[in-house]
């Protein structure tokens, strides 16, 4: 099966952002529907193809890290594409695609889809980077603020649930990555019609105990985790604007 090294080539390609514009516009067949037959149909733990379902989320991250930027593909092809998808199936768990039950994700999957969208929610790049490092120390100088995305921007619930059993693992870059993708979500206004413009969010967010996960994360040795989580708290959940 040649799917799993086509996929990683892919990847190798798209973390020169300068190739991406291409990779999504130019390949045939398509690369986008390619990525969300995989992204959708492969199922948790696949016995044939067992790191397939982790490298198209890496494979999508990478196409994702421009999302923001007007007029760019990644915000125009890949976005629309990719973004709801991965809300999704982070939160699908045991839920059924295509019609087949899909096992739940293992730690090393929900961390990778998370880190996608981390990818695709921060604010795009000042101009092309090659090599983009999405765990390198955020450098506001270097970054722009994101154009609004050209659909409406609606948080799932299982999505939050998974997020908030993140917070709570022992694993410090899904750590990391949830508590990035959580504190993009409350900071962006994307759409009128988002749930994001609401204080619905928030109540979701208390509904699931997330307050009290941040508070855990704020207990650990991770840094860099338990300042976002902090900050968080004090600007969504401890503010007297709270829900």
């Amino acid at each position: 099966d040649q799917v799993l090294p086509l996929i990683q080539a892919l990847g190798n390609i798209a973390c020169h952002a300068s190739l991406v514009p291409a990779l999504l516009t130019q390949t045939n067949p398509p690369l986008i529907p390619l990525l969300r037959q995989i992204l959708t149909q492969t199922p948790s733990r696949d016995k044939n193809n067992p790191r397939l379902l982790t490298q198209a989320a890496w494979l999508a991250g990478c196409c994702l890290v421009d999302a923001g930027t007007e007029g760019h593909p990644s915000t125009t092809v890949a976005a629309p594409a990719l973004i709801p998808l991965l809300m999704e199936r982070l939160g699908g768990g045991g839920d059924r695609y295509y019609g087949q039950a899909t096992a739940k994700m293992t730690l090393e999957e929900e961390r990778e889809f998370v880190s996608a969208l981390w990818n695709a929610l921060a604010c795009p790049p000042e101009g092309s980077f090659d090599n983009v490092d999405p765990w390198a120390p955020f450098d506001p100088s270097r970054r722009v603020p994101p154009a609004q995305l050209p659909f409406a921007l609606n948080v799932p619930r299982p999505m939050v649930q998974t997020l908030t059993r993140l917070l709570s693992s022992n694993d410090a870059d899904a750590v990391l990555a949830s508590v990035h993708v959580l504190d993009l979500l409350l900071r962006r206004r994307d759409n009128e019609q988002s749930s994001l413009s609401s204080p619905y969010l928030l109540v979701m967010m208390q509904e699931e105990d997330l307050p009290d996960a941040l508070e855990r994360v704020c207990d650990t040795s991770m840094e860099e985790s338990a300042e976002i989580a902090a900050n968080l708290l004090d600007d969504f959940f401890h503010s007297e604007d709270a829900p």
